[in-house]
């Protein structure tokens, strides 16, 4: 396994398992160093339904595409 980069290491002491709000999030991004290829950010949203019940699916389009 490769060593940690000092971007990687960086990220791991400053992200935390912690729950973020929405602009606290987008800042923690954001302090980031940047890098020279598209990045992705996961999202996960606790909507508080009963998986076994109801199913939601959706799609969002980017403002800027997928670059592709």
């Amino acid at each position: 396994m490769a060593a940690a980069s000092k971007r990687m290491k960086l990220l791991n002491e400053s992200i935390t398992k912690k729950v973020y709000s929405f602009e606290e999030a987008i800042q923690a991004f954001k302090s980031v160093p940047p890098v020279k290829f598209d990045e992705t950010v996961e999202v996960a949203f606790n909507l508080g339904i009963d998986a076994k019940k109801e199913s939601v699916r959706g799609a969002e389009v980017l403002p800027n595409g997928t670059g592709k």
